[in-house]
């Protein structure tokens, strides 16, 4: 799968940037994101935070538990809520966009 996994340790990261000299990224970030387990950390570098497949994987949030989610700006996939803090432990870097802001008030997510 051509570098979007690490495994450091315990903890798998799933590292949401674009693969190059791959002829469908798509298809990778897909497979990476089935791959994320219980515990796992996914980083998305800045400006890489690619909507369908963030939303893809908050569907996934019944059968997941302590995601981590790291990025400079985490778009609201629905996560923003006290009722799916056990399934994503998500931090922002810089509370730049409004939901950031408004969930970093609420301490549904950390700086």
């Amino acid at each position: 799968m051509s570098g979007l996994k690490l495994r450091p340790r315990h903890t798998q990261a799933v590292v949401l940037k674009r693969p190059v000299g791959v002829d469908d990224p798509a298809s990778q970030y897909r497979q990476a994101l089935l791959d994320v387990e219980s515990g796992d950390l996914v980083w998305m570098p800045s400006a890489h935070q690619p909507p369908a497949i963030l939303a893809a994987l908050s569907t996934r949030e019944s059968e997941l538990r302590d995601v981590k989610i790291r990025s400079i700006v985490i778009p609201n996939m629905g996560w923003f809520r006290e009722d799916a803090r056990p399934a994503w432990d998500l931090q922002v870097q810089y509370a730049l966009a409004p939901d950031n802001r408004q969930a970093l008030a609420e301490r549904l997510i950390a700086a």
